[in-house]
């Protein structure tokens, strides 16, 4: 009995880290986008640009029922999502990014469920509103 329970641990835990959501299709949403150009998101991040969906759009994101996690994640083609947001180079004076509002379509969003320091990714294929850019201040 107790070699049933222990099996059936295991195989739960196993199917819950290996649960990958994946969308091939192309979502609509509106929402937040920052590019962080601190040392420490530069390190976690590697220079990606970041959304936060709205809480509409939250809702929509292809994600396990059972993840309570903040939604939120990173565009994979790292060049033509700047591009597509307006995003400078460089920026000028002291800041540590740049922010936005944005409405846009993204493809191929995965879900990362493993441990550790990875993020849910998506493919940013067009932008159909955004504000003005808003510089982010620095943490000290």
């Amino acid at each position: 009995m107790n070699y049933r329970i222990n099996a059936l641990l295991t195989l739960t835990a196993a199917l819950s880290i290996a649960y990958e959501c994946q969308a091939a299709n192309e979502i609509a949403l509106k929402g937040r986008y920052e590019f962080r150009t601190d040392t420490q998101s530069q390190d976690m991040l590697g220079g990606l640009v970041c959304f936060y969906p709205g809480p509409d759009s939250a809702k929509i994101l292809p994600r396990s029922p059972a993840d309570k996690r903040l939604a939120w994640f990173c565009f994979k083609n790292k060049d033509e999502s700047k591009k597509l947001l307006n995003i400078p180079e460089q920026f000028k004076g002291k800041n540590c990014g740049i922010s936005g509002q944005a409405a846009l379509k993204v493809v191929n969003y995965v879900s990362y469920n493993g441990e550790g320091d990875g993020v849910d990714t998506a493919v940013l294929v067009a932008v159909t509103e955004k504000s003005a850019l808003r510089k982010l201040a620095c943490k000290e």
